[in-house]
């Protein structure tokens, strides 16, 4: 499948190619014609600008929603964050906040407060704790 911008471009160039060969017609009416056309495929590529954007955006929705689906994160109220499912052990946990608020999934490393959105966790169990510390 051809890029859309350059279908538009090479169709610009060949307008401008036909308007070389038909000097004969009457300058003024022809120069309207082309103007109008000119504009149209402006309008053409802004739109297909957008497109592609869009579908940049839906995909990297889309990745982060396989991602969720895949590797889905669990709360656990002894502590009051979220793990991963697969983490048995409870050895890494996420900031419940930005998970819940923009789908993040941000880890608590090194302190009881998430480096992301600034929200304290300080009633975090003493194992958690430990994790946390070292």
């Amino acid at each position: 499948m051809s890029d859309p911008i350059s279908l538009i471009n090479g169709a610009i160039t060949v307008i401008t190619s036909i308007r070389n060969q038909f000097k004969k017609i009457d300058q003024t009416r022809f120069e309207s014609i082309i103007a109008e056309m000119t504009r149209q495929l402006t309008e053409a590529q802004v739109e297909i600008s957008a497109l592609i954007q869009k579908n940049l955006d839906l995909e990297k929705e889309n990745r982060k929603l396989l991602d969720d689906k895949e590797h889905p994160l669990v709360f656990d109220t002894k502590d009051g964050v979220y793990y991963g499912a697969d983490d048995k052990d409870h050895s890494m946990p996420y900031c419940p906040h930005c998970y819940d608020a923009d789908h993040l999934k941000i880890h608590l490393m090194s302190h009881e407060v998430c480096r992301h959105c600034r929200t304290s966790y300080k009633k975090m169990s003493d194992e958690t704790k430990r994790w946390l510390s070292s």
